[in-house]
């Protein structure tokens, strides 16, 4: 595996065991190649130190452990990989003979979450700490169905605790995005259980007063009320929101193995009228 090194440059405690790290990390095209690259929302990252320490985790010296992480923010823009596309492609006018160029380096920073209980040796990285980023792993949520704006001006954004870490990623997404700030109305619900800690409550909230149409529910459901209650009760007592069920896209942005927020996901819709076709699953786009 390809690593490329990259340094934290900033950290925040999300509480219960959870941190949002900041790497800046390279993203250029004449250094890492666009199969290992951060391409869309959806694909993970790959995390590890440049050298493993002899831990509790049972790392032995000389080894590294990679971890899959969650990104919480969008690839880098188009316009910030001109550069270095532009003289990957080595276009010269006539007359003129092509040379070898040196690399051009852009980096960007990246937003991962991680656990202390699932990522040990990430989890105490501290401002100014190295690690080693390699190449992103799985595809990007397929949107295609989704991008058609006027098909769908109202879309329905279905997350389930730290899933939100991709909902704020196509939020802020400007490269293979949905357009939000076209629509006329865009709903974040995270699901989350009673004694479970939402994350990111900070950077949502600032991404509601950025876009009009967006507005963020936290969802917290009862273990003993019927299948589905509470989301259909957040979206019932949406007062603001109006909506055609035609005109109505519907993404489950969870890669949970468990069936039961599909359920909940659809009783919505068949309470909404909304049709079945209009729901995209990341878990369909493969991992």
């Amino acid at each position: 595996m390809v690593c490329m090194t990259a340094h934290i440059v900033g950290t925040k405690n999300l509480g219960n065991g959870k941190r949002l790290l900041t790497v800046d990390h390279e993203v250029s095209r004449m250094i890492v190649h666009i199969n290992d690259a951060y391409t869309g929302v959806g694909c993970q990252a790959q995390v590890r130190l440049p050298r493993a320490i002899e831990s509790s985790d049972g790392l032995e010296e000389g080894t590294a452990k990679e971890f899959v992480l969650k990104p919480a923010s969008p690839p880098v823009s188009f316009e910030d990989l001109d550069r270095s596309i532009y003289k990957l492609r080595g276009d010269i006018s006539a007359g003129q003979t092509k040379l070898d160029e040196t690399a051009v380096s852009t980096r960007a920073s990246l937003e991962v979450i991680v656990t202390e209980e699932d990522h040990g040796p990430l989890y105490d990285l501290q401002e100014g700490d190295d690690v080693e980023v390699g190449p992103f792993v799985g595809l990007a949520i397929d949107l295609r169905k989704l991008m058609f704006v006027y098909g769908y001006p109202t879309l329905l954004l279905v997350t389930e605790g730290d899933d939100i870490a991709t909902a704020k990623a196509l939020v802020e997404a400007t490269r293979g995005g949905l357009d939000l700030e076209a629509r006329e109305a865009v709903r974040v619900y995270n699901l989350l259980h009673a004694s479970e800690h939402a994350i990111l409550s900070e950077e949502m909230h600032t991404l509601e007063q950025k876009l009009d149409s967006l507005k963020v529910e936290r969802v917290v459901r009862s273990r003993t009320a019927p299948q589905g209650k509470a989301l259909k009760a957040a979206f019932d007592d949406d007062c603001e929101l109006e909506y055609e069920p035609e005109a109505t896209g519907v993404l489950l942005l969870t890669d949970s193995s468990q069936g039961r927020i599909k359920q909940e996901v659809m009783e919505l819709m068949r309470h909404a009228d909304i049709p079945e076709e209009n729901l995209v699953r990341v878990c369909e786009n493969g991992e």
